[in-house]
């Protein structure tokens, strides 16, 4: 995980995430530098993709789509 091209974190798991649509990841970032919404580039198989700390999870919790 760089933060303006400097390592500060890494990758432990990654995959497409079906529900949400999107690929997801997985992995450790400093305490200081964790907020919702933060940027971050993640190195994916050589190729630069921007990265997004998300606070809240990005499924239904709480199954109400499943009781809708």
């Amino acid at each position: 995980v760089l933060k303006e091209g400097e390592p500060v974190g890494h990758v432990t798991s990654g995959g497409y995430g079906h529900w949400v649509g999107t690929s997801l990841a997985v992995g450790y970032l400093p305490a200081p530098l964790v907020a919702d919404g933060a940027s971050f580039e993640i190195d994916l198989l050589g190729q630069p993709c921007r990265a997004v700390v998300h606070a809240k999870p990005l499924h239904d919790p709480d199954g109400l789509r499943l009781r809708a």
